[in-house]
């Protein structure tokens, strides 16, 4: 089911097609001028088109893609439900439905390491860590075991994202193997 704004706006877009291309050739919801259904080619075209129009430039010489524009939208999407407070492991999946995706691992690939996110996610990270030294200092007095890092990251796995976040397979998996790479283990 579509949100009423997104309704509103494709209502809204169907109209003025309508009344721009009164005899369309194609039964596609989106069309060109000509009344030929909108490819993803002519999407391109017309993008790049627009970005020369508006003066975008992208970094070292690159330039911004029509697909940069979902990465940025789940990216803030996501800054924004960390920000709201909002179980991000409930809500992906609806994200991914919005984007179009089957599986919510087909989502993953939008998720950018930009700042914004990076800093939130390793304060979340951090908070995590700070409790668990918390409770393995007051476990480790009662009855010794094993301590340090590598503990903390099995509690990290095992509890935290496997039994309190109800994470899945596919989710832990993607911690794990970022940990492998931010350490260097193969």
């Amino acid at each position: 089911m579509l949100h009423a704004t997104a309704v509103d706006a494709l209502r809204r877009y169907a109209q003025i097609r309508d009344r721009r291309v009164p005899f369309s050739q194609s039964a596609a919801f989106f069309l060109c001028d000509d009344g030929t259904a909108l490819t993803l080619k002519k999407a391109r075209w017309a993008f790049n088109y627009l970005r020369g129009q508006l003066g975008w430039a992208g970094q070292a010489g690159l330039q911004p893609r029509l697909y940069d524009l979902r990465h940025t939208f789940v990216c803030r999407r996501l800054l924004a439900w960390y920000r709201d407070g909002v179980d991000v492991q409930v809500a992906l999946p609806a994200l991914s439905t919005y984007l179009g995706h089957v599986k919510v691992t087909d989502t993953y690939c939008y998720v950018t390491a930009i700042p914004e996110l990076m800093s939130t996610v390793s304060t979340r990270f951090e908070r995590f860590v700070r409790s668990a030294v918390e409770a393995d200092v007051t476990s480790t007095k009662s009855s010794p075991s094993k301590s340090g890092f590598p503990s903390l990251l099995e509690k990290y796995f095992c509890e935290y994202l496997l039994k309190q976040r109800n994470a899945s397979p596919e989710t832990i998996c993607s911690y794990r193997d970022t940990f492998r790479l931010f350490l260097a283990v193969q």
